[in-house]
């Protein structure tokens, strides 16, 4: 019940207390994320597509390392099931399939095509501290955030509440773009909600999170 009221495409400003600029506190959680070494999480990600909102899923392992190191472990349904992808500290991505692509390794440029995830975001540009700089910039050129005034309930414990918009104030009469949950303790976002036409367009949520992990150099290599 504590996770529905998150789940809306409407502001929950007015239903709790909200300060009204978000921009110190996004630089905060920058300068949080800028102090972790490692960190590996289990993520999902849920887009609607099409006129029916027909949801699709996607799942995986996320493993980031300072350098911009990334493993990603996929493990959602499908033939992609059980593939590897790695970005190491030279900046050389590989990906192994699964058995169902017959464990065949390809090297791949960083921005292709075939990293993008449903909702259009690059997987090696999805860590937590390229996505809270992202916001950062939006931010800068003219877009308007606000934060709860005191964590909020979620789960079995409470997080911080950002939400992110297109427009002038107030937030509530404008175009709501982005939710996001922040653990209180590391910043790592515990679920991102992007917003599109008034409805919920993406959704991931963060589990397990493991915060300076001490990984091996040697995950992030094939």
């Amino acid at each position: 019940m504590v996770q529905e009221k998150f789940d809306v495409a409407q502001s929950l400003d007015g239903q709790i207390d909200f300060n009204q600029n978000a921009k110190p506190f996004v630089k905060g959680i920058i300068d949080k994320l800028k102090r972790i070494d490692d960190y590996v999480v289990d993520t999902e990600l849920t887009t609607w597509q099409g006129s029916k909102g027909v949801a699709k899923v996607q799942a995986g392992k996320y493993f980031f390392k300072r350098q911009q190191r990334v493993r990603v472990e996929v493990v959602s349904k499908g033939p992609k099931n059980g593939s590897v992808l790695v970005k190491n500290e030279d900046g050389q991505v590989k990906a192994k399939g699964g058995p169902a692509l017959l464990g065949i390794t390809v090297n791949l440029h960083e921005d292709s095509d075939l990293l993008n995830l449903a909702d259009g975001s690059n997987v090696l540009h999805s860590d937590f501290l390229t996505q809270m700089e992202r916001i950062s910039r939006d931010l800068s050129k003219g877009q308007q955030a606000i934060v709860t005034a005191e964590p909020s309930a979620y789960k079995d414990h409470k997080v911080w509440v950002l939400e992110v918009k297109e427009g002038e104030s107030p937030l509530s009469e404008n175009t709501l773009h982005t939710r996001v949950l922040l653990n209180t303790s590391n910043g790592i976002p515990e679920s991102i909600i992007r917003f599109k036409d008034g409805k919920i367009f993406s959704k991931i949520v963060v589990k397990n999170a493991q915060v300076n992990a001490g990984l091996a150099d040697a995950l992030f290599n094939l």
